[in-house]
């Protein structure tokens, strides 16, 4: 379906008799549905309504069990009104028992090693668009988790976890997206560790009320606080909307919800001020943190956004026109304040517990404050570091402005790994 032309016209068309057919099978008490098979083609052009339609549909692994048994929200998962009523299914080739690794090298000799086609034809991406920010052999590297725990939210809603357990020493990243409009628009939630940057729950629907939404907020806020010590950093964007949906929280008379905001000028704004510099500084950091380890992306509805974001005219970066980027932005405004926030939040993690987290980033401080004479450029994973008279200026490698904060190198190694870390 993904390779006809005019097929979305020609659906819709059909609708009229599908619908009938649906009608007299109930009656009768038959069974029926509609299955739709293909290989992905693209997420634009002839193919873009088959993306559509897999992107909006119900990801298999969130009805079935271990044993592929329905679990008992199966129904409700599926008519969610946010969704299309469609279940996506992905059989690979590795899933065929006639096939073999062999078989798979021929292939990709026969497509000529073109990683695009064989990424699209033998391993079922949706490779990106041409002007994607992200390489394809990123994108084949993304691999999603299955749903571990369905938390009930405020209004039939759900909040999806991928993990086992959260590290209590650890600090969660909880990064709100809010929807530019009520009609039509999705509003979004990414949770993340501090430490590795890995998500590890998402919320992703639409609610027409910033009430409603609100509510979402705090009782996802809430959750993680209750489960990890109150050690939760609470990204909101201070927009129009957000700011909404911010006054909501510190209204709440019941729970002290701002005390998790994280404001960079508390004294001036609740929240994070973005702008046209800003932006670019938080995709190129959360460009940063995927590439450097795509295992900190893990669910199928990020996954799918990645492959639409792409390079614009002058310099910008948004979704293919008809997209959304709502996981995506989300995921952005978590990965910018736990940048910004480092000095900050690092000396109160137990580190002694994430040795091999930390250990590349002191020894990365310290070869600097062993290179002070004259400027020397240090790169890290995480961290552009810059030694520069007794300085160290940190920033992001993608931006011209490099510099974003200073801080005093003292003499003694010890004591400023230690006011560090």
């Amino acid at each position: 379906m993904a390779h006809i032309r005019h097929i979305q016209a020609a659906f819709g068309s059909a609708q009229p008799t599908l619908s009938r057919a649906r009608q007299q099978a109930e009656k009768n008490k038959y069974p029926y549905f509609i299955a739709i098979t293909s290989t992905p083609n693209s997420s634009v052009g002839i193919g873009q309504w088959f993306y559509d339609m897999h992107q909006f549909a119900v990801n298999a692994n969130d009805i079935f069990d271990s044993n592929d048994l329905f679990i008992p929200e199966a129904d409700e998962i599926i008519n969610n009104p946010e969704r299309n009523g469609f279940v996506r299914i992905r059989y690979h080739w590795s899933e065929d028992p006639t096939k073999s690794q062999e078989w798979y090298a021929d292939q990709c000799r026969e497509l000529n090693f073109d990683q695009r086609m064989i990424n699209q034809e033998l391993d079922l991406l949706f490779i990106g668009a041409t002007g994607c920010i992200f390489e394809d052999d990123f994108l084949s590297s993304l691999e999603e988790t299955s749903i571990v725990q369905r938390i009930r939210m405020p209004h039939q809603t759900f909040l999806n976890l991928f993990v086992e357990e959260i590290d209590a020493n650890d600090f969660i990243l909880i990064s709100v997206d809010t929807a530019k409009s009520l009609i039509g628009d999705f509003n979004a939630i990414e949770v993340f560790t501090y430490l590795n940057f890995y998500q590890i729950a998402e919320y992703f629907g639409k609610l027409g009320s910033l009430t409603k939404y609100s509510d979402i907020v705090k009782a996802v806020t809430k959750y993680f606080a209750g489960i990890n010590d109150n050690k939760v950093i609470l990204c909101i964007e201070e927009n129009s909307i957000g700011t909404a949906v911010i006054e909501n929280l510190q209204n709440d008379e019941d729970y002290d919800y701002e005390q998790f905001i994280y404001s960079p000028e508390p004294e001036k704004r609740i929240g994070i001020n973005t702008s046209s510099k800003t932006k670019p500084l938080m995709i190129s950091i959360l460009y940063d943190y995927f590439v450097s380890d795509s295992k900190c992306v893990r669910s199928s509805d990020l996954i799918n956004q990645l492959h639409v974001i792409e390079r614009k005219g002058g310099g910008g970066i948004a979704a293919q026109s008809g997209k959304n980027d709502d996981l995506f932005m989300a995921s952005a405004l978590a990965a910018y304040i736990r940048k910004m926030s480092e000095l900050e939040i690092l000396p109160l993690i137990d580190i002694t517990k994430h040795k091999n987290t930390v250990d590349k980033q002191i020894n990365q401080y310290r070869q600097a404050i062993q290179t002070l004479n004259g400027p020397q450029h240090i790169a890290s994973g995480n961290l552009d570091v810059i030694v520069k008279d007794n300085k160290i200026e940190y920033g992001d490698p993608f931006l011209e402005e490099t510099q974003q904060k200073q801080i005093d190198v003292l003499d003694d190694d010890d004591d400023f790994l230690f006011k560090m870390f």
